[in-house]
Parts: C-alpha cells; structure tokens; sequence
C-alpha cells in the first residue's frame, strides 16, 4: 500500500508534463505466462477503484503487446492475471520490452538502464515495508528514544541509491528527476508511517 502511495504522488507531481498522443507500447516475454491475462491500470483518483488503460493475454509462446494511449509519462499499475506485480513509470509515446526470467523483469531497449534503476529501489522498498509491517505485526513498535536512530538506518539504502542516480552519467535528467522525485517521496511517506 506504501508503495501506492508514492506511486500516486509520483503521478500528481508529473502530470503537469507536456501532452503526447503518440501510441505507448510494452511488449513482454514471459515463458511461464502462456494464456494468462496481463493488465495496465491507473488508480481512480476520485474513487477507490482502477481505471483499465490496456489489457491483453499472452499467446502460445509467451508473449504479448499492449498498445495504449497516455497523454505524459507517468506510473501505471502492471499486473499478471489480477496479481499485483509493480508500478511502472511508461514513457508517453514509447516502448518498453519486458523479458520475465521467473519472477525478476529484465528490461531492454532504450530506458533498460533507467528501469533496472526502478527494479533496485522496488527491492529496497520490499525490505523497508517488509521492516514497518514486522514492527506493526509485533505490537511492540519502536521505542520513542530508538525512533530516530532507526528511520537513519532504515534511511541509508535509500541514500545510496539517491547517489548512485545522481552519479549515473548512461542516465539522462529526466530519469534521474523521476527516480529522485520517487525515492524522496517514499522516504517521507516512510517516515510518516512511524510518527515523524
């Protein structure tokens, strides 16, 4: 749920991008997919449901393309027979070509290295969730003198990743912006999660 919040506030803040009507395409590889149905959708923001923006089923050999129309880059929910999957950050206008080899995604194409980036904090957000939910689960919580020095570890994957994306020269500004953008504003909704 965390990580749809961020994904949600990812979306507000981009959506002020310049309008694209060009047709956006996402072609997957999946061996062990053969017949599932795969579906894009976009949260309502108005109502707690999902707005269906491209669903397709995959053929005898595991694949599939799904062609749509978004009007700027933003995140969409990606899912394999009604299994949440991930958010992923679609470019308006271009394409993107998944391979699933079980369970990890490898992208390829021209934003491969961007998306490899998005694959590394899911992980990292995985385990800080993962963290949160443990300490929920105990009902013990975190002593208030312990909270600050536990949100500074916990914060520390998440700071190396920020260099890493600052750091990176194969990554161009938009996809540093985007990456950036998404891990501050999980960190906060992190933080918030626990009182801070």
């Amino acid at each position: 749920k965390l990580y749809w919040i961020v994904s949600t506030l990812v979306f507000l803040g981009l959506s002020a991008c310049r309008s694209r009507p060009d047709i956006t395409s996402v072609e997957i590889e999946c061996s062990e997919c053969t017949g599932k149905t795969v579906e894009i959708t976009s949260p309502d923001l108005l109502e707690p449901k999902n707005i269906e923006i491209a669903k397709g089923q995959f053929d005898s050999n595991g694949k599939v393309t799904l062609q749509f129309n978004i009007p700027n880059d933003r995140y969409l929910a990606f899912r394999i027979d009604s299994v949440d999957h991930r958010a992923m950050y679609f470019f308006a206008g271009k394409k993107t070509e998944i391979v699933y080899a079980g369970k990890s995604p490898r992208f390829k194409g021209a934003n491969s290295h961007f998306y490899q980036y998005l694959s590394d904090f899911k992980l990292i957000v995985d385990s800080l969730c993962a963290v949160r939910e443990q300490h929920v689960a105990s009902g013990e919580g975190i002593p208030e003198d312990e909270n600050k020095p536990f949100l500074e570890k916990a914060r520390l994957p998440v700071s190396r990743y920020e260099s890493r994306v600052k750091a990176d020269r194969e990554l161009t500004a938009k996809h540093k912006e985007v990456l950036i953008f998404g891990a501050q504003n999980f960190s906060r909704s992190f933080d918030r999660s626990f009182g801070m």
